[in-house]
């Protein structure tokens, strides 16, 4: 009996044993998994806090910029921006396995209905402890009220008479100048097929360029032909002469923070191709968008035809179209100053041209199957002028939306010349995490 005793003591204390192990070895495979998730947490947090290190310092600099100057336009305010924000773009150590990036900043600007400039600014940040890395993006929208600072640029303000259309219009001006200030050849660091490049100077680029990728050219920059491929961008933060011809593929895009010459035509296709000019532009060759948006705020000069097929054309000044001007499929014109159209006018079905300032059309045809709404006053259809089917409703309290009509509201026009300061007005998008 005693024996049988003492086997079953035997038993419960190796089961005792047995389960103790089994509880201590599953307790520190615990501890361990804890541990290593308080190391992953760790490392994670220090990512993030190295890139929110870059967001903070992007924000310091952009307040410097917004705050410690007076600005008299919208393009000495972007050039400012891009000045002082793109040298930003790198990396800074925090200590041996940690540091922080800037990688990525994107400045743009367009109009709202309004004519309200809005600057909008995305930055890009990483934090990378070893070869781990977090990056975080957010964007910062900067609102120019309508009304303050030069008008678009500069005192032209809108036109109100047709003769000032005559310092626009000069096929023989020189625009811009940039000549003496470009030469030599494609740095060594850029060519053809390389997916980015960021130059820190002006330049000029004497070979064909095919682009894949991004070009960033914070000065002045003169090119030959351009074929803008598929998701390619260009950026120059000054002006730009394109001598050769430029075409445009799905989803590209030119950026230009200063005036840009066009020698020859411009050519897209598809859908989703973007240019957009802070200065004033001229284009000598046929402009041909589609599927396109096309973004001009200063001064603008069309010295060929223009065809617009399913795309969008904002103009934030005056412009002067030389030849012929058709909208087709759902295109619209959106001009904040006042318009002379010397060639033909065809506007489609489902198309629209609005003008705030003036509209002179003198002795050629117009055919508007869509809608002209005209703020200002109008000379077509008088002093023996333009022929149209189109019926023209003048002293409206507002444009309407019936086809093969002009409304002319005779609203009173003035240049504005106002030279405050800009108001600015600055609003930041949550962070996202990637």
């Amino acid at each position: 009996m005693l024996k049988k005793n003492q086997g079953h003591v035997l038993i419960i204390v190796l089961l005792i044993f047995t389960i103790s192990f089994i509880l201590i070895t599953a307790l520190f495979s615990l501890s361990v998994n804890t541990r290593k998730q308080i190391n992953i947490s760790d490392i994670e947090m220090q990512k993030t806090n190295a890139a929110e290190m870059g967001i903070n310092l992007f924000e310091k600099y952009l307040l410097k910029v917004i705050q410690t100057k007076n600005y008299k336009n919208v393009n000495e305010l972007l050039q400012q921006l891009k000045d002082q924000l793109n040298p930003l773009i790198k990396s800074r150590t925090i200590d041996n396995n940690l540091s922080y990036n800037i990688n990525k900043i994107d400045i743009s600007s367009t109009l709202d209905s309004q004519k309200n400039t809005i600057i909008t600014l995305v930055v890009s940040t990483q934090g990378i402890f070893k070869d781990s890395v977090k990056t975080l993006n957010k964007t910062y929208k900067l609102t120019v009220p309508n009304g303050t600072g030069e008008s678009g640029g500069n005192s032209e303000g809108i036109f109100t008479s047709k003769s000032q259309f005559d310092s626009i219009s000069d096929s023989n001006r020189n625009f811009p100048s940039l000549s003496p200030v470009l030469s030599g050849k494609i740095p060594n660091q850029c060519t053809s097929n390389l997916s980015n490049c960021n130059l820190n100077t002006d330049v000029y680029f004497n070979q064909s360029l095919s682009l894949t990728g991004n070009y960033t050219v914070n000065g002045n920059a003169q090119f030959n032909d351009v074929t803008m491929n598929n998701n390619s961008k260009i950026t120059i933060s000054k002006d730009a002469i394109f001598t050769k011809a430029v075409f445009f593929n799905p989803d590209s895009e030119i950026n230009i923070g200063g005036n840009a010459l066009f020698n020859e035509s411009l050519g897209f296709k598809a859908t989703g191709p973007k240019l957009t000019i802070s200065g004033d532009s001229k284009f000598n060759k046929a402009v041909l968008p589609q599927g396109s948006q096309l973004t001009l705020l200063g001064n603008t000069t069309f010295g060929n035809s223009l065809e617009l097929n399913e795309s969008n054309l904002t103009l934030g000044k005056n412009v002067y179209f030389s030849k012929n001007v058709r909208l087709s499929t759902n295109s619209t014109i959106k001009i904040y100053g006042s318009a002379d159209f010397t060639g033909d006018i065809n506007v489609d079905n489902g198309s629209s041209i609005t003008i705030n300032g003036n509209f002179y059309s003198p002795s050629k045809y117009i055919t508007v199957n869509g809608t002209i709404c005209v703020y200002g006053s109008s000379d077509v259809g008088e002093n023996g002028g333009s022929t149209t089917n189109a019926q023209i409703i003048r002293n409206v309290g507002s444009c309407g939306n019936a086809p093969a009509t002009i409304y002319i509201l005779n609203k009173p026009i003035q240049s504005n010349d106002n030279t405050g300061d800009l108001n600015i007005n600055i609003d930041s998008l949550p962070v996202k995490y990637q």
